[in-house]
């Protein structure tokens, strides 16, 4: 079920450093998802535009198996800051397979000994530009989605998110899915899609991106107006 921007008990999930579990999941398995929380360059760009210095905070540990609104936290593969909401955006690195590709809004709190609460909210499904979930690799192969980076674009109040495509070249089969970044709402709606250069488009040939490793990072300038994108592999 696709999350809504009020968040109950029922549906969101909330851990503490010091504290036991204070939401009603039950967690089957006592392995443990580490979700490490970093002050980004990209996080303190939003905040100033003056030089800067990145400080550890530390890590926090989810539970395995975390559940909220019936579907599983974890691949957690990109993080932002909304300083004005005290929120937090958190993309999920799954292509669908689990549940359909998605991001969490959380509120995690800090203290002087690091990271203290983490507060999972909501969750929204990333749509496509039909305005459907993105699918699974057994419904349509040829458009899975790989999320990796997940930035917010604030003078126009969008989120942008990356996706590493695919390439699968040998004597079975030949999938071939552009790397791809997309403008969504706060809600995970479709808006618009960057056009990319030629030298990133998948190919049959050993010419172009390398499967896995493709678009990885995004971070904005200062202005708002300039996106930088990092890859993976040279």
């Amino acid at each position: 079920m696709e999350g809504s921007t009020g968040a109950n008990q029922d549906n969101c999930c909330c851990h503490s450093r010091f504290s036991e579990l204070s939401c009603s999941h039950k967690i089957t398995d006592l392995k443990k998802i580490c979700l490490g929380i970093f002050l980004t360059a990209s996080l303190l760009l939003a905040k100033a535009q003056s030089p800067f210095s990145m400080r550890y905070k530390g890590m926090f540990v989810l539970p395995y198996n975390t559940n909220v609104q019936q579907t599983l936290v974890g691949g957690l593969s990109g993080i932002d800051y909304d300083s004005k909401q005290d929120l937090y955006y958190l993309i999920c690195d799954d292509r669908s397979a689990i549940n359909p590709a998605r991001f969490y809004t959380a509120n995690i709190k800090l203290s002087n000994k690091g990271i203290d609460t983490v507060l999972i909210k909501d969750v929204f499904f990333l749509k496509d530009a039909a305005g459907q979930n993105f699918p699974n690799n057994k419904q349509d192969r040829f458009n899975v989605p790989d999320p990796e980076a997940m930035r917010i674009a604030h003078k126009d109040n969008l989120l942008v998110w990356s996706s590493e495509g695919e390439r699968i070249v040998n004597a079975r089969d030949t999938v071939l899915t552009d790397p791809a970044i997309y403008l969504v709402d706060r809600q995970g709606g479709y808006k618009s899609k960057i056009a990319l250069p030629d030298n990133l488009r998948m190919r049959v040939t050993e010419a172009g991106p390398r499967q896995n490793g493709v678009l990885e990072g995004m971070s904005f300038h200062p202005n708002g107006h300039h996106l930088f994108v990092s890859l993976e592999e040279p």
